[in-house]
Formats: structure tokens, sequence, C-alpha cells
């Protein structure tokens, strides 16, 4: 049975494990390597970081075919690459999202999507007197509390709602703001950045912020542009309560490019991987196929080296201890 994989991330890398040993697997990635996105954010600070975050797609997943290109086109029976037309009986997309920057000019201005990226950041970083975040959802956190424990820039957080990671306990928004304001991070509530001059960034309501270098944490989008098939209102790649495309019965979709509501993280795109990969296995033999059911998930937010925000349901810890829970699922994971 040929399985094709597109994305390499916590749900393809999953997949293609949980797979390859029952399955001819080709896994399709821009990159040759898993990469424990979770923790990129570091890299912006400790460049030597980037080793201990990757891993060869070679060492780990020992015969599957990895295929370092884009994909162009997906049909129901076909992948095609630049240089490949892969045939499959089953596929599975987790292309991932993009993260979109609203602004005409994006110079000096990046997102943290990629440990590269970050890399190419942290020689900007050492030269930077003042730094802007946009977006002050779980990623934006992260980046201003890692930037203000570790970098001399000064750090100005902007963000568009009345409380930083507003999808959390208030308890939790309110040690993010206390900690980030600790640690002399200027933090601008219920504006956006809209436009700039210069190094000058003009938000919705005026507000004028010189900064040498912005990285913007501010939504995301989904980007499976080769996938003709239905999408939702968002550009998700619909899907059943069987992580099935709405589209074809052969394909499933998991990670953040699917429709399921829930928050985009890595956590839930592993438990997607085991969904599927049982999926395609009882598929091709007739079994009915399990559902995939949406839970409240404990989540870890770290704030620098040594704090942190543990949250699950309604239950908020902070402090060190999830500091280490943190520092302890990453080296599990990675």
């Amino acid at each position: 049975m040929r399985v094709a994989i597109i994305g390499g991330g916590f749900c393809g890398f999953e997949c293609a494990k949980l797979l390859k040993k029952e399955c001819f697997v080709t896994l399709f990635d821009s990159k040759e390597y898993f990469e424990y996105t979770p923790s990129i954010h570091k890299v912006l600070t400790s460049p030597g970081y980037l080793s201990s975050i990757n891993r060869q797609f070679r060492d780990s997943l020992k015969g599957v075919q990895v295929l370092p290109e884009k994909v162009v086109s997906l049909s129901n029976a076909v992948v095609v690459s630049k240089k490949h037309k892969i045939p499959f009986d089953y596929a599975v997309i987790c292309s991932g999202v993009g993260y979109p920057i609203f602004l005409k000019n994006a110079q000096d201005v990046y997102t943290v999507k990629s440990g590269k990226e970050c890399l190419e950041c942290s020689s900007l970083l050492s030269q930077a007197g003042s730094v802007l975040v946009v977006g002050g959802g779980l990623i934006g956190v992260e980046v201003a509390a890692e930037l203000a424990q570790k970098s001399n820039a000064k750090i100005t957080l902007v963000h568009p709602f009345n409380r930083l990671i507003e999808r959390n306990p208030e308890n939790a928004s309110a040690y993010a703001k206390k900690w980030l304001l600790g640690h002399n991070v200027e933090i601008v509530f219920e504006e956006r950045v809209v436009d700039r001059t210069n190094d000058v960034f003009i938000t919705d309501k005026g507000r004028k912020i010189r900064a040498d270098l912005v990285f913007w944490c501010a939504g995301i989008k989904p980007e499976p542009s080769f996938y003709k098939g239905t999408k939702d209102e968002k550009g998700y790649v619909s899907v059943n309560e069987f992580l099935q495309t709405s589209s074809y019965p052969n394909m499933f979709c998991g990670g953040d490019a699917c429709s399921v509501r829930e928050e985009k993280t890595a956590q839930n795109a592993l438990l997607h991987a085991k969904i599927i990969a049982k999926n395609i296995i009882r598929h091709s033999h007739g079994i009915a196929l399990l559902s995939y059911k949406p839970s409240p998930k404990v989540m870890v937010i770290s704030l620098g080296d040594y704090a942190g925000i543990f949250v699950y349901r309604g239950f908020v810890l902070t402090g060190w201890i999830p500091a280490l829970l943190k520092k302890l699922i990453e080296l599990r994971e990675r």
C-alpha cells in the first residue's frame, strides 16, 4: 500500500513513523529534517540551539522515501512536485499554515516560523536597539519573553485585545503581563500595527513606535494551495470526524491545515497523526474508522528559561515548575 504524506511537521513525521512498517511511505517536505517548532524562538538569542531541535529525516525515517520538494498539485491518485509524480493509494495532508505579514513594506519584519529564519534574525537582533513584537498570543508572548530575558534591546509588544493570550484563563493572562512588565517590556493593548514610515510603525490609533527589528506574530493562514477539494470559510481543509477529507475518502488531513476547531498545537497534531495512521489501515481493510474528538489539552507557555505558565481547563500554575515541564516535554518529543 502506497501512502503519500505532504508535510514533515509533527503530524506528517508521526504518520510516517507509524506507517512505514506496513506501507510504502513517501514524505514531501521543503526541508530534509524534522524541526521541534515549539522551541524555535530560542534560536533568536541562542543560535547554537538550532542543532538540538532538528532531526534529519534520513536518520529518523529509515525506509521512508523523503523528497525535499514543494508539492504543486494533488489529484485523488497522484502527488506532483517539481521533479516527481508519485502515485498513491492514500494521501495525508499535513502542510501546516503560513504567517502572513499585513504590511505593504515588510522590510526588517520577520515571522518566527522556522529555525532557519530565526537563525538569520539572531545576528540582526544583536545589532538592534529596539524590537517590536506584533501580537500577544502564544507565540508573541514567548518571543517577547525570550528577547526580554536575553537581549539588550528595548522590547515593545502590540496586541489587538485587552489581555495577552486571551483564549486562556484571565489569571494566566495576568501572570504573562506581570512577568513581561517586570522585565521592562512595554505592552500596548487594543491596537493593531497597520502601516509604517521607514523604521516607525504606526497603529490604527495613530501611535508611532520606532523599531529596528519587528517580529510579526499575529495571525496564521492555511497553505494547502495544491489541494482543490473542499475547504472551510477560512481556507482550512474540510475534514469529517475521522479526519478524512470531505472531498476524497482516500485522503486525510491533520495538523494545523485541517478544519478541526481547536488550538493549533503540536500536541493536537500528534493526536491527529495517531488517528490518521490507524484509519488508513482500517480503511484499507474495510474496518470502521475511528473518530477524533477534540478535547481540552494541557498548555505550557514559556517565559524565558526560568518561568512559565501551565494551563489545563480552568487550572493555572505559574513559575519555575511550568518552565521545567516545558523543557522536559521538549527533551521527550524532539
